[in-house]
C-alpha cells in the first residue's frame, strides 16, 4: 500500500493531462521555467488555502516575500488573481492585502455525455460553478451524428453564455460514457451508446464555431474519480477504486497517484465483470455482467417501481427516482427494502472482487451508490468482507462519494482549471 499523503497538487494534475503539457515542452530549468514554476506553488497555495497575504503566500510556498510581490502584477493583470480586502489578522504592522484565485473573467466546461442526457458545468479560476445546464436526448438509439449535432448545441450554448457573462473559455472536457483514446479524441467503444472509433474531438470542432484552445476528452469514470480526489471523500488517498453507479457501473482506478488506464483505455470497465451467467443481457452483448445487477434500471425494476421510473432513469431524472426509493425505504417498503438489500450483497460480491486484484486503501462509493449509501453500505460491506481473499489483512475502507451525480462534469472542469492554475500559458493555446 502506498504511502499517504496530503491534497493533490498542481503539478500531479498537470502530469494526470499529460496531453495539455507534453512533458517534452517543458524545456530545462531555465529562467522562464523557475519563474512558470513559482507561478504554480503561488497559485497551487491559494487554489488549495483560499486567500492569504504575500506574506503569507510566501510562508506556505517557501517562496521570498520578494519573489511572490514580483510575481503579483502579471498575476493580476492577467486576471488569474485578485485582491480580496485587508488580511484580518490582529498585532502589530501594517495588515496586507488579501490575495484569492480570481472570481469570473476565466472559465472551464466540463461535458458529460451519458445515455439519456448531456450535463454541462461551467466554473471559473476560484472553482465557483458559473454555468449548470441538463439537456435529455436520447444518445443510444439517435446515432452518433445526432447525438454529437445536440453535444455541440449544448457546448455552444454554454460557451455562448460563459461569454455573455464576461467569461473567457479556456478549455472543454468531455466526459464519455466507455473507452477513450484522450490524445487522439476518439471514443474507442462505449457499449452504453453504442460507440464504435467516434472521432468526437473533430465532431465538436466541425459544429462549434470558436471553440476555446483545450478540448480534452477522458472517460466518465475517471473524471468522476478526480473530482473525488481533488475536492471529495479521496483527497489524501494514493490508491483508489471510484466505483460509479448510473444507468451503467464503471470504476475509476488510481494507482499511487496514476490514473489506471490499461493498454486499450479499457481499464477500469468492471461493470462488464461476468457474476451471474444467467442473469440479463448486457448492453455489452453477454449476459449476467456485473452492471446489469447493480445499475439503477435494476434496482428500479427489482423494486418494482414501474415504467414510469424507469423511462426517468432513461433521461436526466435520476435524483427523483432516488429520492422515491429513498422515501419508501424510510417508510420500509418490503419490495424496496429487499431490492436494496439484493442490490447490496452483489455490489458487495463486485467490491470484493476489485479489491483482490487491486488492493486498494479506499473504495469510493459513487453516483447514486453514493446517495444511498446509507441502505446499500450494511450488506454491501457484510459481503465484501465475507468474499475478500483475507478480512484479516484489509485494510480498505469503503465511503460515499461526496461530489454526487455530477462528479464527471465536475471534474471535466476541474482538470482543465488546475492544469491552467499549473501552466497559466495554455490560455493561448500553447504550453510555454
Amino acid at each position: 500500500m502506498s504511502k499517504r499523503s496530503g491534497p493533490w497538487t498542481l503539478q500531479s494534475a498537470l502530469g494526470l493531462s499529460g496531453s495539455l503539457v507534453p512533458i517534452n515542452q517543458l524545456g530545462p530549468a531555465d529562467q522562464a521555467s523557475v519563474r512558470r514554476r513559482n507561478v504554480s506553488l503561488v497559485l497551487g497555495y491559494l487554489c488549495e488555502h483560499g486567500p492569504a497575504s504575500r506574506a503569507g503566500v510566501a510562508a506556505g510556498t517557501g517562496l521570498t516575500k520578494a519573489t511572490v510581490s514580483n510575481l503579483m502584477p502579471d498575476l493580476l493583470a492577467r486576471g488569474l488573481v485578485q485582491e480580496s480586502g485587508k488580511d484580518q489578522r490582529t498585532g502589530a504592522g501594517r495588515r496586507g492585502e488579501q490575495l484569492r484565485l480570481a472570481q469570473g473573467g476565466i472559465a472551464t466546461i466540463g461535458v458529460e455525455l451519458n445515455v439519456g442526457w448531456i450535463h454541462v458545468i461551467g466554473a471559473d479560476l476560484s472553482g465557483n460553478v458559473v454555468y449548470d445546464a441538463v439537456v435529455d436526448h436520447d444518445n443510444v438509439h439517435f446515432g452518433a451524428e445526432s447525438t454529437i449535432d445536440v453535444l455541440g448545441e449544448a457546448t455552444a450554448l454554454a460557451l455562448m453564455t460563459c461569454r455573455r457573462d464576461g467569461l473567457r473559455v479556456a478549455g472543454v472536457t468531455l466526459a464519455i460514457p466507455g473507452s477513450v483514446d484522450p490524445a487522439s479524441g476518439v471514443v474507442r467503444w462505449s457499449p452504453y451508446i453504442d460507440w464504435h472509433h467516434v472521432d468526437l474531438r473533430a465532431g465538436l470542432h466541425a459544429r462549434v464555431e470558436e471553440m476555446p484552445p483545450i478540448c480534452w476528452l477522458d472517460s466518465t469514470r475517471n473524471l468522476a474519480l478526480m473530482a473525488e480526489c481533488w475536492s471529495g471523500a479521496a483527497r489524501t488517498a494514493h490508491d483508489v477504486v471510484y466505483l460509479n453507479g448510473a444507468v451503467g457501473v464503471g470504476a475509476g482506478v488510481l494507482v499511487g497517484r496514476s490514473v489506471l488506464r490499461g493498454t486499450g483505455g479499457m481499464g477500469g470497465e468492471i461493470g462488464h465483470i461476468p457474476l451471474n451467467p444467467s442473469g440479463p443481457r448486457c448492453g455489452c452483448g453477454r449476459h449476467g455482467c456485473w452492471e446489469t445487477l447493480v445499475g439503477m434500471p435494476a434496482l428500479v425494476r427489482q423494486a418494482g417501481l414501474g415504467a414510469p421510473w424507469s423511462e426517468m432513469v432513461g433521461r436526466s431524472r435520476l435524483s427523483p427516482v432516488l429520492d422515491e426509493i429513498a422515501r419508501r425505504a424510510e417508510a420500509e417498503d418490503k419490495a424496496v427494502t429487499a431490492a436494496l438489500e439484493e442490490l447490496g450483497s452483489w455490489l458487495g460480491i463486485g467490491a470484493a472482487v476489485v479489491v483482490n486484484i487491486l488492493n486498494p486503501e479506499l473504495v469510493v462509493l459513487g453516483g447514486y451508490f453514493g446517495i444511498l449509501a446509507r441502505y446499500l453500505l450494511p450488506r454491501a460491506l457484510r459481503e465484501m468482507r465475507r468474499h475478500v481473499a483475507d478480512p484479516r489483512q484489509t485494510r480498505c475502507r469503503v465511503v460515499a462519494g461526496q461530489v454526487g451525480l455530477r462528479a464527471a462534469a465536475v471534474g471535466g472542469a476541474e482538470i482543465v482549471r488546475r492544469a491552467i492554475l499549473a501552466d497559466p500559458s495554455l490560455l493561448a493555446g500553447t504550453p510555454a
